[in-house]
């Protein structure tokens, strides 16, 4: 039967962890996140261990290994619910026969900071049950809690390392820990996106900008050399437009729509006879400027 009491200090120091984690500014981090993860680790199993029938550690398992599958869902970056299954497999006490154990728990998994790296704590229960191996089926609730680092390189992956215990019953006392180590890779899904981050963590998530000569019109000339950095021009030009393409920079050419010529200021003068077209009444005839260019 289960009824495990833990200590007043163990009660109060989890206590505690969980009013840090719900003050924590990762609590304002809107939309939850769906994970899946596969887990690897090694259980170093109590002698006093029993999820075997008959009661007796002469058929007990020993250490072995773990994996485990693991799905979670994220109500915020400082809370979550996790699912987690898996087998142990190992011998038994007395060379009675392989061992393969099923341990089944769910839990409730409080983060302390905001990404990319942060300390958790899960507290959960389930089932511990044998599956094969010597003995008749036996299945036992269990206990299970962890202390964890996660650490996410990416947005949509977490790396994960925890030492945790399992409680279930005991073949001479009532109740027998476990304890576990173990280490998981999470796939996140639904983690939103850079605007839904506070400032701080918003800008540890993206790649810092390109470093080199700042360029702010983004026409391949830099501004140091850039005599229109406000506008987009062309580097013959000295990153000034030409709108006409007369060879003229707009910002010197009297005629900036209308293509003329560099020794006129980039105006034309079809006829030759010295008056600018947009001046000349006749510009297709030479005449004199006292008859605003038009022939006597």
């Amino acid at each position: 039967m289960l009824a495990p009491m833990l200590p007043p200090r163990t009660s109060l120091a989890l206590a505690l962890f969980a009013v840090t984690a719900a003050r924590s500014p990762a609590l304002a981090s809107p939309g939850a996140t769906g994970s899946f993860g596969v887990v690897a680790g090694y259980q170093a199993t109590s002698a006093d261990f029993d999820v075997i029938s008959p009661r007796s550690s002469d058929v007990q398992p020993t250490s072995g290994g773990l994996v485990l599958l693991r799905g979670g869902l994220a109500l915020a970056d400082v809370f979550a619910f996790e699912l987690t299954a898996g087998l142990a497999i190992g011998g038994t006490h007395g060379d009675a026969g392989t061992a393969i154990l099923a341990p089944v728990h769910l839990d409730a998994v409080w983060r302390v900071l905001g990404p990319p790296v942060t300390p958790y704590l899960a507290l959960g229960g389930g089932v511990y049950a044998n599956l094969a191996g010597p003995g008749s089926f036996d299945a036992d609730g269990l206990l299970h809690g962890a202390l964890g680092m996660e650490w996410r390189p990416s947005r949509g992956l977490a790396l994960r390392v925890e030492a945790s215990v399992y409680g279930t019953d005991g073949i001479e006392s009532g109740f027998s820990w476990t304890p576990c180590v173990t280490f998981g890779v999470d796939i996140l899904a639904g983690a939103g996106t850079d605007d839904d981050l506070p400032a701080d963590d918003a800008d540890a998530w993206r790649a810092p900008p390109p470093s080199g000569p700042k360029d702010s019109d983004g026409d391949g000339v830099v501004d140091a050399s850039d005599t229109c950095p406000a506008a987009p021009g062309v580097a013959s030009l000295d990153g000034c437009p030409d709108t006409d393409g007369d060879g003229v920079a707009d910002v010197f050419d009297r005629c900036p729509v209308d293509p003329g010529r560099v020794p006129l200021a980039g105006c034309s003068d079809r006829d030759g006879d010295g008056i600018l077209d947009d001046e000349d009444a006749c510009p297709e005839r030479a005449g004199r400027t006292d008859s605003y260019g038009c022939p006597r």
